[in-house]
């Protein structure tokens, strides 16, 4: 695993990205091999978005060439995007629950049960489907993907309780998050209210 992370900074040093590649060492380390994710769920939680956010935003260096200027909507941006993973990130954990439990691990549906676990997730879900298009002005057309992959995370959560369906839910909560960080662009391209 540190080979890992030597060789990602490394290669980080010449293709950019390094900031968020040396912010993913001890976050990993912590996470992984000194038992960070097994301390509470918020905690967990916190660092899921960080090194989600640190992905995010090292592929974003990448692409532009350049070092991110922290400007204030980016920073805003970003703090909207941490709040949506931190508060649905737990989406990961409806299909390992058993797992979880036998590693003593605090997840979300374990600590404050499932059925609560899911709905609140759901629910945000659902809610930020809505919030982040409208941050970035967006006229309908920007709305239809994030609600229409948001809802289909919600009523898969509620409604689909396999271990399997839980897994499959996962991966469409990814394809949401990809809706989500793409309405900058989506902005850019089609639409202003300025």
């Amino acid at each position: 695993m540190y080979a890992h992370y030597i060789l990602a900074a490394l290669i980080s040093l010449s293709t950019g990205g390094l900031s968020q590649s040396l912010v993913l060492i001890p976050l990993g380390t912590w996470y992984n091999a000194l038992g960070g994710a097994d301390t509470g769920l918020m905690t967990r939680n916190f660092v899921n978005a960080a090194g989600i956010l640190s992905f995010a935003s090292g592929a974003m260096e990448v692409i532009l060439g350049t070092p991110l200027e922290m400007t204030r909507p980016l920073v805003e941006w970003f703090g909207i995007l941490a709040l949506v993973i931190m508060l649905t990130v737990q989406t990961q954990d409806f299909a390992d629950m058993e797992g979880d439990a036998s590693r003593n691990r605090k997840t979300m549906p374990l600590v404050v049960g499932e059925a609560l676990a899911r709905w609140s997730t759901a629910i945000t879900v659902v809610a930020f489907s809505g919030i982040c298009p409208t941050y970035w002005c967006l006229k309908w057309h920007g709305f239809v993907v994030p609600i229409t992959l948001g809802s289909i995370v919600a009523i898969r959560l509620l409604s689909y309780r396999t271990i399997e369906a839980d897994k499959m839910t996962w991966r469409i909560w990814n394809t949401w998050m990809v809706a989500l960080y793409s309405l900058p662009l989506l902005r850019v391209l089609i639409s202003s209210c300025l």
